[in-house]
């Protein structure tokens, strides 16, 4: 309307002017001007306007439309909120103070426009359970970002949402209190958990390996070697995993081990994955400790990767970067055809139960190649098969412990098979 207005506005400023015999005959009027309509700037002027009030009704849309949407992730929001509580009064709990991890609702999490997680979160005098939210545009794109920044303005209103939020054009990342009121004392503890926006992924329900006891294991079958084609010039292991807290700390160099592969030749410490506490990494006989705490409830896709050519050794938490060492035995190769062991180390009949892994384990790869970092971004059996170094794959399939890669026939103890929470994109 406005447009409309300014350029009738304009019409009888110009018209006013001439007669129409003038305008008719077309002759030259008093300041020698012959009538040729709108100048270019006034056309312009109009077009812009037109463009403003454009943008304006679509942006007024989009934002309209994404609140509209986020009313899901609400919703979710909500619902598990007042499960975690009930759950909690029912057994006499207070959810802010150290709630046990066993009230995390057993049901698969996800929504369509943002990741979501499920942890207990370190806020000072309070530990909370905590909804994670992550969206950035590089994996949500910009439409679920503005959706899920929506959903983080009308949680905020509650004031259970955690300090520490980020919330932008680019990326929205937020923690939301699974209490019914703000918990007392909760401040973001230095160096907290909602500081460092970690990837996450939509859970499911899936089968893994439960090891527990003293004598646990999961070798290939017969004598326990593993056929590497070769001895190894490097190597990756992709292997994900839920160590709790009640698992032992390493204690005189030793501890559990989550994998093992090597022989008496080299003491069994050709490559070892250990020490669930603070993860440690040992590469012919020397240990690399990266500090990364996964005895903690959660789960843990580990990627180690070695390049003995290079001499590098680089650590992955769920496709990040944890730690990257150099001068790792370079130039060397690690003895072939070693004893392979996850839960365990050695060989057969020669296990000790202090470094025996009791916990949770979804699948094991191993390959006798290296990776990139973004190889390392995604599960290890999406980028190698077996035809090009994937040595073994084991998981879970039809409730029995295989290798699917099919090279070998795989044995175990002291190992059942239990239903658990995972990343929905492990279970592909």
């Amino acid at each position: 309307m406005l447009a409309l207005a300014i350029i009738e506005f304009q019409y009888h400023r110009l018209f006013s002017k001439f007669s129409i015999n003038q305008i008719v005959t077309g002759i030259e009027c008093e300041n020698n001007y012959r009538v040729k309509g709108f100048s270019l700037i006034e056309l312009a002027i109009v077009m812009g306007i037109i463009a403003i009030l454009a943008a304006a009704a679509i942006f007024g849309y989009q934002y309209y439309t994404a609140r509209a949407a986020s009313t899901e992730l609400v919703v979710l929001y909500d619902a598990l909120r007042q499960q975690v509580v009930a759950d909690a009064e029912g057994q006499g709990l207070d959810p802010c103070i150290d709630p046990p991890l066993s009230l995390i609702p057993n049901q698969a999490l996800y929504d369509e426009h943002a990741e979501l997680d499920i942890f207990k979160a370190d806020l000072g005098n309070a530990k909370p359970l905590v909804l994670q939210i992550n969206a950035n545009v590089a994996d949500e794109g910009p439409r679920n970002v503005a959706i899920t920044r929506a959903a983080y303005d009308i949680m905020s209103r509650s004031n259970l949402i955690v300090p520490g939020a980020v919330a932008n054009d680019s990326a929205v990342s937020f923690l939301a209190l699974l209490t019914s009121t703000p918990c007392t004392g909760m401040q973001l503890a230095a160096g907290g958990t909602s500081q460092s926006v970690k990837p996450v992924q939509p859970k499911l329900m899936a089968e893994v390996m439960k090891f527990s006891g003293s004598d646990v294991y999961v070798r290939p079958a017969g004598d326990g070697r593993l056929d590497t084609d070769g001895d190894l010039s490097a190597f990756t292991l992709d292997m994900s995993f839920i160590g709790d807290g009640s698992i032992p700390q390493a204690s005189g160099g030793a501890g559990p081990v989550m994998f093992n592969y090597g022989d008496a030749s080299n003491a069994h410490n050709a490559f070892s994955l250990w020490n669930p506490h603070s993860l440690s990494v040992a590469v012919a006989g020397k240990n690399y400790d990266t500090g990364l705490n996964v005895a903690d409830g959660q789960t843990h896709r580990v990627t180690t990767t070695w390049d003995g050519t290079r001499g590098t050794l680089d650590v992955y938490d769920n496709g990040q970067l944890v730690k990257s060492f150099t001068g790792v035995s370079q130039g060397q190769t690690l003895k072939g055809n070693g004893f392979m062991t996850v839960a365990h180390k050695g060989e057969p009949g020669a296990y000790h139960a202090s470094e025996a892994f009791n916990g949770q384990v979804f699948h094991a790869s191993f390959a006798n190649v290296g990776v990139t970092a973004q190889q390392a971004a995604n599960p290890l059996h999406e980028s190698v098969d077996k035809s090009s170094g994937l040595l073994s794959d084991i998981r879970v399939e039809g409730s029995q412990v295989v290798d699917r890669t099919g090279r070998q026939q795989v044995v175990s103890g002291g190992t059942s098979v239990e239903s658990s929470s995972v990343e929905a994109r492990l279970v592909n």
